[in-house]
């Protein structure tokens, strides 16, 4: 039974579908996402736009032919029973991707994202329900494919049973300075008792729960499960307009909407804070939210209430802000452009730099041998005038005794002493040989890695 509740909770498409679709107005679209003041959306906006950032997309496939997201979403891989990740098979994905990178249309028409002006790369996964229990190998496929590709931040709006698979993808992002949000689930009901689901629930993932219009929980938000509260937050999840695929608009309620204004911050964040790692950047977003609810983390709200406008101003010591999309790579420098001044500040200008570095250079190499014959030519003379003050000077010792002379000259005679373990030549001593000293592992045995502890979170729901 509860395999069959987890397959067809799958089935109805992902955490976020929980209400029937409503129909709205394009021109009435813009004006019904409530969220934008709320969240200060238009003053994050002078920031940052999300400019040459890269979000990950794991849901069922977007429309790429929506209005509202031109030229902003490129294929991914298609998984399980998906043909191409530019197609929503299940209507679900491009609402996700309107509500992450939104562009609208015409004057203030459409669907505003979170960050309007990163780009997406579209997994997409498919499933029937016989094929279910193979939705956490696919989402992990993803997030380890999606790294691969070099995105910044990974959004996922499906939920699923959890596996040590999912848990390993989830640390190889993290590895590699990429945060993954995701869903924290939908109850069924606002009285059914539900942790939070995983991906979500993975340790290091960043689990989102929802609220309403006035700043309340949402009623049909999953519970955030203690092992996950540290990093959960919460974020608009009630009636939320979205792109409908094949075109319109259509309204949802639920914490898949929420996952993508979370996610949406993390890259306004990226753009203008390029050089964060994973441990900064997740600390500059989570840390900066507004509590809610019970003082401090609590299982409704997590951390607190998502501010995107917080997160991008707040003074950290270190970080310091950067034009949005300062990390992409320099324009390359046109060899038919004129040098520069060396007026402008710099010692040597433009392409002169190379032919005077050639000519110190060599003029550096001409002098050093000049240098070098000068100094031979002088020990040469002095080596000889020496010679022929010896040849007139009496020799001093008995018959036969070599010569001395002054202690470190190349006449003296073979050192009385040397170094330690030094044997003289003719002493008949054999030299001995540095041995080096004898060591043994600290403790006296190595350490043993600590026991696997299982994935965090409440058990997968079968």
């Amino acid at each position: 039974m509860r395999i069959l509740r987890a397959a067809v909770a799958l089935g109805l498409g992902c955490a976020a579908v929980v209400a029937l679709p409503q129909q709205a107005v394009a021109d009435e679209t813009r004006d019904s996402q409530w969220y934008l003041e709320t969240l200060g959306i238009a003053e994050a906006h002078e920031i940052s736009t999300g400019k040459g950032v890269t979000i990950g997309l794991i849901d069922s496939g977007v429309d790429a032919t929506h209005p509202d997201l031109k030229d902003a979403v490129s294929a991914g891989i298609p998984l399980g029973k998906s043909d191409d990740p530019l197609v929503d098979i299940r209507d679900h994905g491009t609402g996700i991707a309107s509500i992450l990178v939104g562009r609208g249309h015409g004057d203030g028409s459409g669907v505003l994202g979170i960050a309007p002006d990163a780009n997406i790369i579209s997994v997409a996964i498919g499933w029937d329900q016989n094929s279910a229990g193979n939705v956490d190998d696919w989402t992990a496929e993803g997030i380890r494919y999606l790294v691969d590709q070099g995105v910044d931040v990974i959004s996922v709006s499906t939920t699923t049973s959890g596996n040590t698979a999912g848990q390993e993808a989830v640390n190889y992002a993290k590895e590699h300075g990429i945060p993954v949000v995701a869903a924290a689930g939908n109850k069924d009901n606002a009285t059914e008792t539900m942790g939070t689901e995983f991906p979500g629930a993975y340790k290091d993932a960043i689990p989102v729960s929802g609220t309403t219009k006035d700043g309340l929980d949402w009623e049909k938000s999953a519970d955030l499960s203690p092992a996950s509260e540290y990093l959960a937050v919460s974020a608009p999840a009630e009636d939320l307009p979205s792109a409908k695929a094949g075109g319109g608009y259509f309204t949802n309620s639920g914490t898949s909407g929420a996952a993508p204004i979370v996610a949406g911050t993390f890259a306004l964040v990226k753009s203008v804070y390029p050089d964060l790692d994973w441990t900064d950047l997740v600390n500059r977003v989570l840390g900066n939210v507004d509590d809610a609810g019970p003082p401090g983390i609590d299982e409704d709200f997590g951390l607190g209430v998502i501010n995107p406008v917080k997160a991008l101003t707040a003074e950290v010591p270190g970080q310091e802000m950067k034009e949005p999309g300062s990390e992409e790579k320099p324009d390359e420098v046109d060899p038919s452009a004129d040098a520069p001044d060396a007026a402008d500040g710099s010692i040597v200008s433009g392409v002169d730099n190379t032919l005077l570095i050639s000519v110190i250079a060599v003029a550096g190499v001409v002098l050093l041998a000049v240098i070098v014959v000068v100094v031979r030519v002088r020990d040469k003379k002095k080596r000889a005038a020496a010679m022929r003050e010896g040849a007139s000077a009496p020799t001093s010792g008995p018959p036969g005794a070599p010569m001395s002379g002054p202690p470190g000259s190349p006449m003296s005679g073979p050192p009385s002493s040397g170094p330690p373990n030094y044997a003289p030549p003719g002493s008949g001593q054999a030299p001995q040989q540095w041995q080096p000293p004898q060591q043994t592992p600290p403790g006296g045995s190595p350490m043993q890695p600590p026991p696997q502890a299982p994935p965090p979170g409440n058990p997968p729901r079968q």
